[in-house]
């Protein structure tokens, strides 16, 4: 085994470098994937990684290792993959389609191709390209356009988004917040053609992420638990807090007293969550809602170390630095532990190099550098809190993700249970009454006791049966979901 954790790490700007240059390596340079990211080294690209890659890049220039023509060559692949992922954008082949505009999970099924329009993929899209295109380019005018009406289409009727366009499910957070950064960031940095209608759309985007739903006294945003609650809070604040930070002429409708005093509790709250912090926690993302166990959807991790020092570290209502400090020093301690250092797979997490992982990571650690310049390298660790037995260690972090699939199904798993006890007490209820009528009838001698009898006793044993395959088949289908769903963003 390659993977080498050890006491002996790079500084963080070499970390930078180094895990920077391995993307590059496994950037596709042939054929229509050319300047595509896969998950790792020999997986398809998608548009998705890509995106989170190339916001990376973009966002961490002055810390990478490129020349200027690098650069430029990685940055306009990405982007040049990033467009043609995009669903078909002409009139002509846009009428009645759903996904025109968006971009797309793609599925091969049954030698077919199917694609999912995704709220994700479409706004890390968007927020990649506001970055990077050019104002008054083709790409403006056509690709964001195009992509800003689908997302404006998608919003649901209480002003949030959900995973996917409008089918009748309920708004979600983390889609919301990608989607008003979008939003926000398109509406700030371009052209008035290319913003036309969108301040209605934001203001109802962050009046569903105010709302008592998604606003809890103790701080934290969303209806999740545990440290997918972080992940989610931590987005609330970043999204919040980028409306105050670009709206200063007052275009949006907030108030910006309430809206800091949200932010400044959402921190104190995160700061207390020492442990959610340091962990990373994942969420199903439901292309395909009326089968959770279809391969349209996928689950998507959130860094909650990479994401603290990135959305905190810079914040500028943040009121207690001390703690934000010692936070900072813990969560720099994990990631060097995880950091991979085999040189042909220089990223992160050290069991295996992701290219999102090691893009997360990425902007984290120049957030760092920008904010906490005396902090320049991952803080060392006593000997004897490394793990004996690296394997070992890989296994407790993947049984710890399988815990947190066993708990984001564990509703599923009840409604479904819910389900069956509605149907099992229709049938009881039915087989009673033709119990009974056996019983009437026997009385009134209409028909033998003996037949009376026998005929009770085979309804009762169905009843019996029924019960048994019910619940089993409940089980089942609670197991096959959790031992099929693939930890997998591509």
């Amino acid at each position: 085994m390659n993977t080498n954790i050890t006491n002996v790490r790079p500084t963080i700007s070499q970390y930078i470098q180094n895990s920077s240059r391995w993307l590059q390596q496994i950037q596709h340079q042939q054929g229509k994937e050319n300047g595509g990211f896969g998950e790792y080294q020999g997986k398809d690209p998608n548009c998705l990684n890509t995106s989170e890659v190339i916001l990376a890049l973009k966002q961490s220039f002055d810390y990478l290792p490129f020349t200027q023509i690098e650069r430029d060559k990685i940055i306009k692949d990405g982007v040049d993959f990033i467009i043609a992922q995009q669903a078909s954008i002409s009139k002509e082949t846009c009428q009645g389609e759903l996904d025109c505009g968006s971009w797309t999970k793609i599925v091969h099924r049954n030698n077919h191709e199917i694609r999912f329009p995704d709220t994700l993929r479409t706004a890390y899209a968007l927020l990649a390209l506001n970055l990077i295109v050019e104002a008054g380019s083709d790409e403006e005018s056509t690709s964001i356009q195009a992509g800003l009406t689908w997302l404006k289409n998608a919003q649901r009727y209480n002003g949030g988004w959900g995973y996917k366009a409008q089918d009748g499910q309920g708004s979600e957070l983390f889609p919301t917040c990608l989607c008003l950064q979008a939003l926000v960031n398109i509406f700030y940095d371009r052209r008035d053609t290319v913003r036309t209608n969108l301040i209605e759309s934001i203001d109802r985007g962050f009046g569903y992420l105010e709302t008592l739903r998604n606003f809890r006294e103790d701080g934290s945003f969303g209806n999740s638990y545990g440290s997918l609650l972080v992940s989610h809070t931590l987005y609330a604040i970043e999204t919040m807090t980028l409306r105050l930070q670009k709206d200063k002429n007052s275009l949006l409708t907030h108030n910006r007293s309430r809206d800091i005093n949200y932010i400044k509790k959402g921190i104190d709250w995160v700061n207390q969550q020492r442990n959610e912090i340091l962990s990373w926690t994942s969420e199903l993302v439901k292309l395909e809602p009326e089968n959770l166990n279809a391969s349209g959807n996928y689950m998507f991790s959130h860094n909650n170390p990479a994401l603290y020092l990135r959305i905190i570290n810079p914040n500028p209502y943040v009121e207690d630095r001390t703690t934000v400090k010692v936070r900072t020093k813990d969560t720099l301690m994990y990631i060097g532990l995880n950091l991979c250092t085999d040189i042909n797979n220089y990223g992160f997490p050290g069991t295996r190099a992701i290219s999102w992982a090691t893009a997360k990571t990425i902007r984290g650690l120049v957030a760092v550098l920008v904010h906490q310049p005396e902090i320049r390298t991952f803080p060392s660790l006593p000997p004897s809190s490394l793990p004996s037995d690296v394997e070992q260690f890989a296994q407790q972090r993947l049984q710890q993700k399988l815990n947190n699939i066993e708990k984001e199904f564990k509703q599923d798993k009840n409604n479904i249970k819910t389900e069956q006890s509605r149907k099992t007490i229709g049938f009881v209820t039915f087989v009673l009454v033709l119990c009974i009528m056996i019983v009437v009838l026997a009385f009134y001698e209409k028909v033998s006791l003996i037949v009376a009898t026998l005929f009770t006793i085979i309804i009762l044993a169905v009843l019996l049966v029924y019960g048994s395959i019910s619940e089993n088949s409940v089980e089942r289908m609670f197991e096959i979901m959790v031992s099929k769903m693939v930890i997998s963003r591509s």
